[in-house]
């Protein structure tokens, strides 16, 4: 006759499996907070261009809205959202374009070919949006102040620049 277990060594056996599963459980959030994090990461394509755009280095600005001194970010008119689906999109529709390009060879011409050329088309017109947006996007870049994004910043090397440095250090 089978030696009956209590209700404690029931739950004793019970967890190293409970253990093993908040483990999983931990090790899955943590993955997907870097996947996250990853993901905030990833820039624009129009980021990409104008990396490969030679830059100069920034000197220090003062705004003439909020008096702060110091390095302007680089911003650009867009939406970098924008450009990501635009690009996402026409890679829809270019696999579409591939795959009913082949249903069309494979059923030897009875697929339809409107649908062929429908997809053709929509891949073509977001290719030439995106390229377009993208360019566009990248040749909009100015500067801006971190503080408070007024674009009117002012070098602190010209001579407006250090009219309103002195402005500034005596109020």
């Amino acid at each position: 006759m089978p030696k009956s277990l209590s209700f404690h060594a029931i739950i004793s056996t019970m967890q190293p499996q409970r253990h093993a599963m908040i483990d999983f459980q931990q090790r899955r959030d943590q993955v997907g907070q870097k996947v996250l994090h990853e993901l905030k990461k990833r820039r624009a394509p129009s980021d990409f261009v104008i990396s490969l755009l030679p830059s100069v280095p920034l000197a220090e600005h003062i705004c003439t809205d909020c008096a702060y001194v110091g390095i302007p970010d680089r911003k650009k008119k867009g939406k970098d959202l924008v450009e990501v689906m635009l690009w996402a999109v026409f890679a829809l529709c270019a696999a579409l374009y591939v795959v009913t390009r082949g249903l069309h060879l494979i059923t030897h011409y009875h697929f339809p070919g409107e649908i062929v050329r429908l997809c053709s088309l929509f891949a073509k017109l977001f290719l030439a949006f995106s390229v377009v947006y993208t360019l566009w996007q990248s040749s909009t870049e100015y500067k801006a102040c971190p503080k408070c994004g007024n674009t009117a910043i002012i070098p602190l090397d010209s001579p407006r620049g250090q009219k309103l440095l002195k402005e500034q250090q005596r109020g």
